[in-house]
C-alpha cells in the first residue's frame, strides 16, 4: 500500500517540473517495484523523471531528505517506529 502512495506521489509529475525526483532507498527486496517501474519507463511514461539513490542507511536517508538531497524516500514502518522511539527516549 505504502509503495502504491509513493508510486501516485511520483506519477503525480506536474509538480516537479523537468527536474528529475531524486528518490533516497536502500536494496531492500520489498522496494522491488519502485527499480522496476524505474527501469521499465513507468515513471517517464507520466512525465516524471526519477533518479534512484541508494542510501542503505535509515539516518543517512532522513539526513539526505531534510537537506534536500533527496525529494523522497522509500522506508518501512518498522524505521519509522524506531526513529520515533529513540526521539522520544528520556535520559
Amino acid at each position: 500500500m505504502r509503495l502504491g502512495a509513493v508510486l501516485i506521489f511520483l506519477m503525480a509529475g506536474s509538480a516537479f517540473g523537468a527536474e528529475p525526483i531524486k528518490l533516497g532507498m536502500s536494496t531492500w527486496l520489498g522496494y522491488a517495484p519502485l527499480y522496476l517501474a524505474k527501469e521499465k519507463g513507468m515513471f517517464q511514461k507520466q512525465g516524471v523523471e526519477v533518479e534512484v539513490i541508494v542510501i542503505e542507511s535509515p539516518p543517512e536517508r532522513r539526513a539526505a531528505f531534510a537537506a534536500d538531497r533527496i525529494q523522497g524516500m522509500a522506508t518501512t514502518v518498522d524505521t519509522h517506529v524506531l526513529t520515533a522511539a529513540a526521539e522520544n527516549q528520556f535520559p
